[in-house]
């Protein structure tokens, strides 16, 4: 009596797993992996999805495992791509991802991070201060934070101490240094193409354009070494270069809350704009041996000639133009351009290591671009003095 009890069981038990597998079967497909299985039995009370035809129309359309692992991936790739740095921007640039969790302070604008950039901020007076954030305690030991509380206060300023916590949210978990601060978003100047001029001292003007830049780390790193090295304008272009964030802010270490920052709608119109006013175009390119920098600009007018850094002589106003992380200089600007000055490198390079960071190779254009610049001025004095004497 007990086997045939526990027989009947079993039947009954298989019976019933048999049933369970075969309405599984009618309502989704077998899958071969398990993350599809569990993918599945999340989602198998509602195997018909509605999806919206081009038309306006609702058609049912059912929703196999591999659909909808498929469909799962694009999602988390849009998500992440929203994070991204350069997400909604043309070009190849990096897409780090670092997502803000929600945080309990109620934030006005955005939050600038660093002491660097908010000192900078506070004392330039270009951006609209809301409230400032310090850590628990440290005004007691950090005399740099301490001075920036002051400054704030002066300014009738809110000062509150928070926990590391908050901080971190705040600023996305970055190094904040102990301090963050709500602040209005900076405003970019519009630029009017004015004929090629000079400064005050005589030596021709600089004006750098970055089109397509959509790192914030290469953008900060390029405002710092413009502005340290004395470049007269820096030029953006609207819609495809990377706004000017906290982030850009930090790791410009402050430049950008002191150096004012340009903006024009088309980079091809202000390029051509600047040709018909005779202003001297300049691009980058990569330059293999010093061979490649022997052509002579009279012999090819209609072409870019190609130069080498060392003998480059800046003694015309000039707009040099900075492309993008991963495609450079577009074709249509490099028309456009009357020299391409290439960075000639000291050794025989390998396929995947033949350029430079764009930040780096900018700060290397600009300080010999410069300091050619000025001994071109010293050479001229000293002939005109010269001259004089006799």
């Amino acid at each position: 009596m007990q086997k045939q009890a526990s027989n009947i069981f079993c039947n009954l038990w298989l019976c019933r797993l048999r049933g369970h597998f075969s309405s599984l079967r009618q309502k989704t497909p077998m899958i071969p992996n398990i993350a599809n299985a569990r993918l599945l039995s999340s989602n198998r009370k509602k195997p018909f999805e509605q999806n919206r035809s081009e038309d306006g129309d609702t058609n049912e359309q059912y929703i196999s495992g591999d659909l909808l692992a498929m469909e799962n991936s694009r999602t988390v790739r849009k998500r992440k791509r929203e994070y991204a740095y350069n997400y909604g921007l043309p070009g190849l640039g990096k897409e780090k991802v670092k997502k803000a969790k929600p945080s309990k302070i109620q934030i006005t604008g955005e939050i600038l991070f660093g002491i660097s950039p908010i000192l900078l901020a506070l004392q330039q007076k270009r951006r609209k201060i809301f409230q400032l954030y310090v850590k628990k305690n440290i005004l007691t030991t950090n005399e740099k934070v301490r001075n920036i509380a002051q400054t704030a206060e002066n300014m009738c300023v809110q000062v509150s101490e928070v926990g590391r916590t908050d901080l971190d949210e705040l600023s996305c978990f970055r190094l904040h240094q102990g301090v963050c601060m709500d602040v209005g978003m900076l405003a970019y100047h519009p630029l009017h193409v004015r004929p090629p001029h000079y400064n005050p001292d005589g030596s021709p003007v600089l004006w750098l354009l970055l089109n397509q830049v959509q790192d914030p780390m290469n953008f900060g790193s390029i405002l710092r070494s413009s502005y340290f090295l004395g470049v007269d304008t820096v030029i953006t272009t609207r819609g495809s270069s990377c706004p000017m964030s906290p982030v850009v802010s930090k790791s410009s270490a402050g430049a950008l809350e002191v150096m004012p920052v340009y903006e024009v709608a088309s980079g091809i119109n202000f390029l051509t704009a600047c040709k018909e006013l005779n202003w001297q175009l300049l691009s980058t390119r990569c330059g293999s041996s010093d061979n490649d920098c022997l052509e002579d600009s009279r012999s090819c007018p209609e072409n870019p000639t190609l130069c080498s850094l060392e003998s480059f002589v800046l003694n015309r106003p000039s707009v040099l133009i900075i492309g993008n992380e991963g495609t450079g200089v577009s074709t249509a600007m490099s028309k456009l351009c009357d020299y391409h000055i290439a960075i000639t490198p000291r050794r025989s390079l390998v396929a995947n290591i033949d350029s430079m960071n764009v930040s780096v190779a900018t700060g290397i254009l600009l300080y010999s671009l410069l300091q050619g610049k000025k001994t071109s001025e010293k050479v001229c004095t000293e002939m005109l003095s010269f001259t004089k004497a006799k």
